[in-house]
C-alpha cells in the first residue's frame, strides 16, 4: 500500500508543476489535469514497483 501511496504523492506533484508550467493556458483545463494526473500517476507506480523489486 506504501507504493500506491507514494506514486499517489509523486503524481500530484508532478501535475502541480505540469499545471504551473504549461497547462495554465489551455481552454479545457480539468479534462487535460485529469489526464496528466492519471498518465503521471500509472508511469510512477510501474517505475516504483520496478524499483522496489529490485
Amino acid at each position: 500500500m506504501n507504493i500506491y501511496l507514494l506514486a499517489f504523492i509523486l503524481a500530484i506533484i508532478d501535475t502541480y508543476l505540469t499545471y504551473k508550467f504549461f497547462i495554465k493556458l489551455k481552454k479545457n483545463k480539468f479534462s487535460v489535469v485529469i489526464l496528466c494526473f492519471l498518465i503521471s500517476f500509472y508511469l510512477i507506480l510501474v517505475l516504483v514497483k520496478y524499483l522496489f523489486n529490485l
